[in-house]
């Protein structure tokens, strides 16, 4: 029964845009992967912009890129959006932010019970340096159900600054 629920799951990426970066590639990698075990899996850009990764991605067969905006990342359209999305899906994987932040807001706005993952890509951020922003991190981790991070460091940082536990995140090391 577990097996048959995993081959209907429903995956949806959201990423700020899909300009050159690690993140982004990080899509073009596992994207075509995911698309080959589950049947849907999208992307929902931020900031849609053309740009290589974008290109390639939407070569993937039945993978759909879905603009949220253009130009602004802070948006409410956005937010507006991204609530209409997120019930459509079993599993919101995010990357980066502002979308780690945006994604949250759009999941309580909805009342749904979609699952959240977060990649943190990124031992250091501005936001850690100040004690409002640190606080305001916290927080908006806790509703992630898994965070990945790609590297031992970026796992250790995470417990370090906001205390989140090895139980709540899942090391992924990109070779």
């Amino acid at each position: 029964m577990f097996k048959r629920q995993l081959e209907k799951m429903k995956i949806l990426h959201v990423i700020n845009s899909l300009e050159m970066g690690g993140a982004e590639k990080l899509l073009v990698d596992i994207v075509p992967i995911q698309k080959e075990q589950y049947p849907i899996v999208n992307i929902a850009v931020i900031n849609q912009v053309e740009s290589p990764f974008q290109i390639l991605l939407s070569k993937i067969n039945n993978v759909t890129i879905i603009p949220l905006g253009k130009g602004s990342y802070f948006s409410p359209f956005v937010i507006s959006k991204l609530m209409k999305l997120i019930c459509q899906y079993d599993i919101i994987h995010v990357h980066l932010f502002p979308a780690q932040y945006l994604v949250v807001i759009a999941k309580l706005f909805s009342a749904s019970k979609t699952a959240l993952i977060f990649s943190e890509h990124s031992t250091h951020n501005r936001r850690r340096e100040i004690m409002f922003f640190r606080f305001l991190d916290k927080i908006f981790y806790s509703y992630y159900k898994k965070i990945i991070c790609i590297t031992k460091e970026v796992a250790f940082e995470l417990n370090r600054v906001y205390g989140i536990s090895k139980r709540n995140w899942l090391l992924f090391i990109m070779v």
